[in-house]
């Protein structure tokens, strides 16, 4: 697939999440919309637990580089996730150039966060949005490894966001995570499948 469709695809995903949580919010809180007209709609808070200070980006920034330590962990010790990795860079991540990293990182930690976190966890419960978000990172057959480990960082987060109730730290997480680990990915990828030859 090209760069550019490959490119426009992840990120008309996340924008279309951060979308549909807004609507959610709009439906969700329809009757106070009712009650005072449409100019309510302004009033309304998207970010209900959102609460941005020191702590909670050090807390982000902890969660993801616990993220980060044990997907390298996996990478090197379980040859299954090493394949589904390089599986997944086959698909779409050899097209990503060093510019695309952070829009992607940054987009896909509000998007996926505020939808899958701020909107169905709240709604649907930690088991149940975490088995969505793990589906829709369920490309193929082939790549069950590394769906099973976005169910456990979307559960890892999703403990982080039932505790603290402040999608900030979460966010801050999801976009570090990805972030580092697209970044590392792009430069060590060719050392890391040399190794899994060696292996």
């Amino acid at each position: 697939m090209a760069r550019k469709s490959v490119i426009y695809i992840l990120l008309g995903q996340e924008i279309g999440l951060i979308i549909v949580s807004f609507i959610w919010l709009m439906i969700k809180n329809i009757s106070s919309i009712n009650k005072l007209g449409f100019i309510s709609i302004f009033s309304l808070d998207p970010f209900k637990g959102f609460n941005v200070s020191p702590q909670s980006l050090l807390y982000g920034l902890s969660a993801s580089i616990i993220l980060i330590f044990l997907s390298f962990v996996i990478t090197f010790t379980y040859e299954p996730f090493k394949k589904s990795l390089q599986l997944l860079d086959d698909l779409i991540l050899h097209v990503i150039k060093p510019i695309d990293i952070l829009p992607i990182a940054i987009l896909s930690g509000i998007g996926e966060e505020l939808f899958f976190r701020g909107v169905l966890q709240d709604s649907f419960g930690l088991l149940p949005s975490n088995i969505i978000f793990a589906l829709l990172h369920f490309p193929g057959r082939q790549f069950w490894v590394y769906s099973l480990w976005t169910l456990f960082a979307g559960l890892f987060l999703g403990n982080i966001y039932a505790y603290t109730h402040n999608l900030f730290i979460v966010i801050i997480a999801h976009i570090m995570n990805n972030l580092l680990a697209l970044i590392l990915w792009n430069k060590f990828k060719t050392k890391i499948l040399k190794n899994n030859a060696k292996l």
